[in-house]
């Protein structure tokens, strides 16, 4: 059965619940000590005392120093030392402090209402209960000789009063009028009883006063009850349609949301439930946002844009600030040039506008595409954060015609920014460390897991760091495990190429171009009904998921592995968009070597958080401007088919955000991983690439021992500008094949067979996901090898 996602626990003080216990144990003996009191145990009065104490000597001044402050309100301090004990124990991660005030508010209430007492009662109770003055030395300096001189009595005890109710209403958390709703719930039904035992004898009114009864007490509650009115608003009009949905998912084995919850997920979930029942997260499972007067913006934008304006006609610069947007990090002015001003003057003045602003860098846009006007970005005194909530609950994220909605964040003008992956069709992420990187990344995740299903969309997670992707572990969209091991990367792009040509050579039978077409199309039915199926439409998929690899850290992998990785990199890149295998790509280190030019060239989309120089900036963006963002999510965007970098604050999603939303999704089932993959990585195998009788470097290296007459691995290398790896399994399967013999001591391997024959038949072997008639692989192009090469009598070997 289903678990429902734990909330975070809250962090527990040990010290306050060990001062907690030691209140408690002098609660204890404070009662002890107070209803034990007597005036004559007390030395001050009676030297030596007539008798002594059962509390003790210290338990008698401690209570005679109560009764002298309070009054007779010192028979509360131990209540008082009992309710601070148990909240310190039982809930020590809140805040005692306000407790513990409205506590000594009520005391000192008390105290100054009992010396307000009839001084005949007064004298009469403070005798009865060993006290000298029923208010005591606090009563007496606020209710004589402070607030009743100053206000009067009259004004004293109204004072006293309002005080002692709010301390009871805090400590309670009880509403100011339960008390009165309660006492005239009680009186109206004293009074319909009373009318409905004089009535009995006639049978008709009988039932119709108890309706009357319930209805009004009913009415009452809701009046003067503030949660109820807010748990039940009044339906939108968009969720309307989804409500068969929501009924539907309550039915399905899992854990649904509170009734309260029910109205945001027919918004969160676009296409509703699949056919296995999987249900996607609510978005009541990310944290509500703040009011929306706390979020806005206190920029005095009108005094920065005079000081602006001012700047600019100190250097010459004739202009004037048109248009001012304020967002969330930095705010946009505008400024129209005179004719005759060149721009290359105001993009000169860059550190002079800084410098006058005090800022501590400023982008400026000249000119701002499709405007006749240069921007100046300049950060804001105070940023506000953009949450994931804020995207999720718009209606861009919702677009049925966005396939893979990305979660990015908001522009300088505050509008939400929501890309399609599977438009892009890749992405590609860099920055420097702490810049935000693996934030935006949760959020993207987090947003795909928010809007699609298992049997939309399935994820490839390379980890190398092996713990940024520790919370999306065991997921149900999972292919395979997280990969951690660099060298075990290559495994899953591999499947990932294999899968890219599966899929086309279905698209080509079935007659479509890409996946949209193929899971939109009509499915073909069976024209004979007591008849079979034909097996080519029978084996066919009604529809295919699209798959996101993501890769955090992609200079790990080009350290590692580069000549290995790189070509899959650029074959997915080149040819999988309208498979619908779809790659966001992170590195920490944009330099060069990491960002090659070929992965650059196909990957149009690309985000830029801040970097240390610009030549980092022109790596990813291939312009500047990078270099001077502020960090924590400030970024260039930088969509397909635009030349100019658009700067968003991106989305962040908390911890405990990301936690429930994967804790509920593996509440859907476990992952359903494809074993042929997840063996291979598990195993402590090298990755090693595929080879059979259909790739041409089989041909070539039968070439090369033709020519050279040799069988070394070094030969292959040179001869075939391959990797070491490559060469050596080319080696290895020659050997299993029977064509060279294995390795010798003293110089290049044996050849066993005629090098003008042919290959020895082998047994063809398909996986059971191919079929004869798909296409064959293609070989994967590598880097060059290295330049410089033993002799051919050695084999050449790494170094470990």
């Amino acid at each position: 059965m289903a678990k429902k996602s734990k909330p975070a626990e809250p962090v527990r003080s040990t010290k306050k619940e060990a001062f907690g216990i030691i209140l408690l144990g002098l609660c204890f003996w404070s009662f002890f000590c107070f209803f034990s009191y007597r005036p004559e145990y007390v030395p001050l009065f009676n030297n030596p005392p007539e008798s002594f104490s059962p509390s003790g000597i210290v338990g008698v001044w401690f209570s005679f120093a109560g009764f002298m402050w309070f009054g007779i309100a010192g028979y509360l301090v131990p209540f008082a030392l009992l309710m601070g004990g148990l909240l310190m124990t039982l809930r020590s991660y809140e805040r005692i402090w306000p407790v513990w005030s409205w506590l000594a508010g009520g005391l000192i209430a008390l105290a100054g209402l009992f010396e307000y007492l009839p001084w005949q009662w007064a004298d009469r109770l403070a005798g009865w209960l060993n006290v000298g003055s029923p208010g005591g030395l606090i009563g007496q300096l606020l209710a004589v000789r402070t607030l009743g001189s100053w206000i009067g009595h009259a004004g004293a005890s109204i004072v006293f009063v309002t005080v002692l109710v709010l301390a009871l209403l805090q400590l309670t958390g009880m509403h100011p009028f339960t008390p009165f709703i309660f006492l005239w719930t009680q009186v109206k039904a004293l009074v319909n009883r009373k009318k409905g035992s004089v009535e009995e004898p006639v049978a008709a009114p009988v039932p119709t006063a108890k309706p009357k009864k319930r209805t009004r007490k009913q009415k009452a509650q809701e009046l003067f009850t503030p949660p109820a009115p807010a748990a039940a608003p009044a339906p939108k009009p968009a969720p309307k349609p989804a409500a068969p949905k929501i009924e539907a998912r309550k039915k399905a084995p899992v854990v649904a949301p509170e009734k309260d919850d029910l109205a945001h997920v027919s918004v969160n979930i676009a296409p509703g439930v699949d056919k296995s029942g999987y249900q996607l997260p609510p978005i009541t499972l990310l944290d509500e946002l703040p009011p929306a007067r706390t979020m806005q913006s206190t920029e005095n934008t009108a005094e920065k844009a005079r000081i602006l304006q001012a700047t600019l006609e100190q250097f010459g610069v004739e202009g004037e600030v048109t248009h001012v947007e304020v967002g969330p990090t930095v705010t946009s002015y505008e400024v129209t040039p005179a004719p005759g001003v060149r721009v290359e003057k105001i993009s000169s003045l860059e550190r002079n506008i800084a410098l006058a602003l005090r800022a501590q860098s400023i982008r400026i846009q000249a000119p701002i595409p499709g405007k006749g006007a240069v921007g100046i970005e300049i950060p804001n005194s105070k940023s506000s954060p953009v949450l994931l909530r804020q995207l999720a609950e718009s209606r861009a994220f919702h677009d049925p015609t966005v396939a893979l909605p990305l979660a990015l964040g908001t522009d300088v003008s505050g509008k939400l920014i929501v890309g399609d992956l599977a438009s892009m069709p890749h992405l590609l992420i860099a920055g420097a460390t702490g810049a935000g990187k693996t934030v935006c990344m949760n959020s993207l995740l987090t947003g795909l897991l928010l809007t699609r299903t298992p049997e939309q969309m399935r994820m490839i997670l390379v980890d190398p760091k092996t713990f940024e992707f520790q919370a999306y572990e065991n997921l149900k969209h999972l292919v395979v495990p997280i990969i951690t091991d660099a060298k075990k990367v290559t495994l899953g792009l591999r499947w990932a190429i294999k899968e890219m040509e599966k899929r086309y050579a279905l698209f080509k039978k079935m007659k479509v171009r890409d996946i949209k077409s193929f899971n939109e199309r009509p499915i073909e039915k069976q024209e004979d009904m007591f008849g079979e199926l034909k097996p080519a439409v029978n084996d066919v998929p009604a529809k295919l998921p699209y798959i996101v690899i993501v890769v955090d850290e992609l200079a790990e992998l080009m350290g590692v592995a580069q000549q290995e990785i790189e070509p899959c990199i650029v074959r997915l890149a080149q040819l999988s968009r309208a498979a619908g295998i779809h790659m966001i790509l992170a590195t920490q280190r944009p330099s060069v070597n990491v960002i090659t030019g070929t992965i650059k060239a196909n990957i149009p989309g690309r985000i830029a958080f801040q970097v240390a120089q610009g030549n980092d900036s022109r790596t990813i963006l291939d312009t500047i401007g990078a270099e001077k963002l502020l960090g924590k999510g400030d970024m260039l965007y930088l969509p397909p088919g635009r030349s100019k970098p658009v700067r968003l604050q991106g989305a962040w999603t908390k911890d405990t955000e990301m936690a429930r939303v994967t804790d509920f999704v593996r509440t859907q089932g476990t992952p359903d991983f494809i074993t042929e993959i997840t063996q291979k990585i598990e195993s402590n195998k090298p990755a090693m690439p595929e080879l059979d009788e259909s790739d041409e470097l089989l041909e070539q290296a039968m070439e090369v021992l033709r020519s050279t007459k040799r069988a070394s691995t070094s030969s292959l290398q040179r001869r075939l500008r391959i990797g070491y790896n490559r060469a050596a399994n080319l080696m290895d399967l020659l050997e299993e094949k029977g064509i060279i013999g294995p390795p010798t001591e003293t110089g290049p391997r044996d050849i066993l067979v005629d090098l003008d024959g042919e290959i020895p038949d082998a047994p063809t072997v398909y996986t059971p996901a191919e079929e004869p008639g798909d296409i064959p692989d293609e070989p994967i192009a590598e880097a060059e090898a290295p330049q410089d090469f033993p002799d051919d009598d050695e084999e050449y070997r790494p170094d470990a």
